[in-house]
């Protein structure tokens, strides 16, 4: 029976396989798919690629009749080009079909691991504090465990409020002390400025650089460094935050603000999006305060991170879909922030898997390029690649509900408010 078949549809991924040397032998090259028609007996065909700087061929494999979708490699393009691609069955050219090749972005993935500190919600706070403190053990161990690993794999971990890091050195002996502060030292655990995740526009002045204190003593006892601030889960952030943090030396901040009153309603967001950001879409902008000094801040896009990611085949799975619809719909930059949880609760444990599927992830491929960081390590790497080009904003991020709902208890907040006052005039 002679053979016949047609070319259908190119599926390029976001995938890369090869090294970072770029040379000959081993340069990077695309993973893509191709759906094609076998309307002859199954067997043997192959796939040629021509373009302006390459002629190749190569094998799909056995190719069953009807149907099918067959991976193969492609020369990883930095520019457009024309390219022609032919189905063949030996010496003869079955179709053929021309098509504009469009470069792939070279993603790069940095997972922040880190616990949600919201203390009472999954349990009373005694018990919270205490949990927290284990999580910091485990911590530890986790690092001591992966210390020669690759480098991109090795376990990393954000104290995301200070409150739990002060509980830990109270109630640990001096060697599990001795052994946290090495690890915030060298950058493998970072604790943030904040000492809970507050709501902010409650705060007077006086309390809204308090918020610095606990951390900032322990950053002068420890002699460790404080470089980022998060506040998460709190759906607004009052704009004297932000000349506090400035002010204080800190560089960088990540709130994860929810936006929950948009997941089943069409409530207009705290910006104008046209302006600002997406709603539903990560980004960065240089915050400025009042004073004209300014914060580098991270909107993870409407929640407190974009997708939940688990173990490896999920990522696999998921993750591209992520990062072509961060494509698709303007997402600017190569490099990316992901929030990992070690369960899909407030309070989470920590967990050693999201090394152990980087390591196993970057033995596969080149690209998207997964790598275990702290909120200081891609904020360092994302100024460098993007910050020039960021713009600046002013102003304040109201708070959706939170700080209306404390005005409901009117004797607390009536005291709260008198505080504020007698202390000014003090």
């Amino acid at each position: 029976m002679t053979p016949s078949g047609s070319l259908l549809e190119i599926e390029p991924t976001v995938f890369f396989t090869g090294n970072f040397a770029g040379n000959e032998k081993n340069a990077l090259r695309q993973l893509v798919y191709l759906n094609l028609e076998n309307r002859g007996p199954a067997g043997e065909l192959e796939l040629s690629l021509r373009s302006a700087g390459f002629d190749e061929r190569q094998s799909l494999g056995r190719v069953e009749a009807g149907t099918g979708r067959y991976p193969f490699s492609f020369p990883d393009l930095r520019q457009p080009a024309a390219v022609t691609l032919g189905l063949w069955s030996g010496a003869s050219l079955l179709d053929q079909k021309e098509v504009v090749w469009q470069p792939q972005r070279h993603w790069q993935v940095d997972l922040v691991h880190g616990s949600h500190h919201d203390l009472g919600y999954t349990d009373i706070p005694s018990n919270i504090l205490r949990e927290h403190a284990s999580y910091l053990d485990q911590v530890i161990a986790y690092a001591e465990e992966s210390a020669d690993w690759p480098e991109e794999a090795r376990f990393r971990y954000v104290v995301e409020q200070a409150w739990s890091a002060l509980y830990f050195v109270e109630h640990r002996p001096a060697s599990a002390v001795d052994q946290l502060v090495r690890l915030l030292r060298a950058g493998q655990v970072e604790i943030t400025a904040l000492l809970g995740n507050e709501t902010s526009e409650l705060c007077g002045h006086e309390e809204q650089v308090r918020l610095l204190y606990p951390a900032f003593r322990f950053k002068r006892r420890y002699g460790v460094p404080i470089q980022t601030a998060e506040l998460n889960d709190i759906p607004g952030v009052s704009w004297g935050l932000i000349k506090v943090l400035a002010g204080s030396g800190i560089k960088y901040f990540s709130p994860g603000i929810q936006d929950y009153f948009a997941w089943w309603f069409k409530v207009h967001p705290w910006w104008d999006e046209a302006e600002v950001l997406p709603r539903d879409l990560p980004g960065a902008f240089w915050w400025q305060a009042q004073d004209g000094q300014r914060v580098l801040s991270w909107y993870p896009g409407g929640t407190i991170e974009g997708i939940y990611l688990w173990d490896y085949a999920q990522t696999e799975r998921d993750l591209p879909a992520y990062l072509t619809r961060l494509s698709e719909r303007g997402y600017a930059h190569d490099l990316i922030r992901m929030k990992v949880l070690g369960g899909r609760r407030d309070n989470a444990p920590p967990d050693l898997r999201f090394s152990r599927f980087t390591r196993e992830w970057n033995d596969r491929w080149a690209y998207p390029r997964l790598r275990m960081t702290t909120n200081a390590g891609f904020f360092k790497r994302f100024e460098a690649a993007a910050g020039a080009g960021l713009p600046t904003l002013r102003g304040d991020l109201p708070n959706t509900d939170y700080a209306v709902a404390a005005t409901s208890r009117a004797k607390e907040l009536g005291i709260n408010r008198l505080t504020h006052a007698t202390l000014a005039s003090a």
